[in-house]
């Protein structure tokens, strides 16, 4: 699995190319340097975590522009 199919998992529709690079981005990146060496159920908790990271960098965006 490559950063780009990683990171589709994390977020619905939003472009990445509007923000700038976030946490989120950087877990995406190194699970995609590591998800061969990791068990499936690992994979799928970290892809969870980033689910949950990216929801809450979306949240402090949206709390930002108001």
């Amino acid at each position: 699995m490559n950063q780009a199919q990683i990171r589709k998992k994390f977020r619905d529709s939003e472009q990445a190319a509007d923000r700038p690079r976030t946490t989120s981005d950087e877990l995406a990146a190194w699970i995609a340097g590591h998800s061969a060496h990791l068990e499936p159920s690992d994979l799928e908790f970290l892809i969870s975590v980033g689910r949950t990271l990216y929801a809450a960098e979306a949240e402090k965006r949206w709390r930002d522009a108001w």
